[in-house]
């Protein structure tokens, strides 16, 4: 067996995905939090009076409430995420003007609003690939849907003009539904560089090393994910032998329901043994 093979499996059962689970979900709310949404103009004529333009501006998104309800799934190569009930909370600010052809004065108004966003769902998925011996991470979807709006207007006569204002819900509805997903795939750049920037060897101490090089692609399963390593022992004075393939040992003491699940094969320790060897004849 050569560094090249795996001689250590780690398995990340239904304990380690839901703990996964809740770091990927709230890496996306401190990524989304606060999000600034586009504004936008609408103009109303009305015959024989003249014409209404109102406005929304300076839309942000400051507040996700996610809540429980969330689930983890597995597919034949992906990490799937759906997290519904989500509630947020929105700020903005409007204006509006009203003109006519029959006065030359202007009639203007302008204030704040506040919107209660409810029932979001958000699912994402997500491919953990071996990338030259470490792991990357890669969004490929990613969708948003919002069940209700509530916009409540402060300032001015808003009492007048909700009407008006609730004409921009459809523009909302439809920024919310974009820019969240644009920007949780975004964020999983961050996780792609952390994934990528785990060492690829670990000094024990001055003389040994462990290679933890990732082997092949992860396997899914139905509940677990399988993370094949290279896991032997290498020594930084000497090259270690080849070594014959043995049979594997378990460090676990469960099933797959584990947060995490170890297997190693003999190697590892033989390895283990022959890099302080190496060491001690060196010396």
């Amino acid at each position: 067996a050569t560094g090249d093979e795996a001689h250590l499996s780690a398995v990340i059962g239904d304990t380690g995905l839901a703990f996964a689970k809740d770091v990927l979900i709230g890496e996306a709310v401190r990524s989304l939090t606060p999000l600034r949404l586009p504004g936008a103009e609408k103009a109303f004529h009305v015959p024989f009076l003249g014409g209404i333009r109102a406005a929304v501006s300076n839309i942000t998104l400051f507040h996700l409430d996610v809540g429980d309800d969330s689930v983890v799934g597995l597919g034949d190569s992906a990490l799937v995420v759906v997290v519904s009930g989500i509630t947020a909370n929105i700020s903005m600010a409007w204006s509006y003007s009203y003109y006519s052809w029959y006065f030359p004065v202007e009639i203007s108004d302008s204030g704040t609003a506040s919107i209660l966003v409810q029932g979001m769902e958000v699912g994402t998925t997500m491919e953990i690939k071996n990338y030259n011996g470490s792991l990357a991470l890669n969004a490929t979807q990613c969708g948003c849907s919002v069940k209700d709006l509530v916009i409540s207007l402060d300032g001015g006569a808003s009492w007048f003009y909700q009407g008006f204002i609730n004409a921009f819900e459809d523009h909302i509805r439809a920024a919310v539904e974009k820019v969240i997903p644009e920007n949780i795939i975004g964020s999983t750049s961050k996780l792609d560089s952390l994934l990528q920037g785990l060492p690829r060897s670990v000094s024990l101490d001055n003389v040994t090393a462990l290679n933890m090089t990732f082997v092949n692609d992860p396997q899914y399963g139905n509940s677990s994910i399988e993370f094949d390593i290279s896991g032997l022992f290498t020594s930084t004075v000497a090259k270690t032998s080849n070594l014959q393939k043995h049979p594997q040992l378990s460090l676990s003491c469960g099933g797959a329901s584990n947060m995490l699940l170890l297997s190693l094969d003999e190697d590892v320790f033989n390895s283990a043994l022959e890099a302080y060897f190496k060491v001690i004849r060196h010396f």
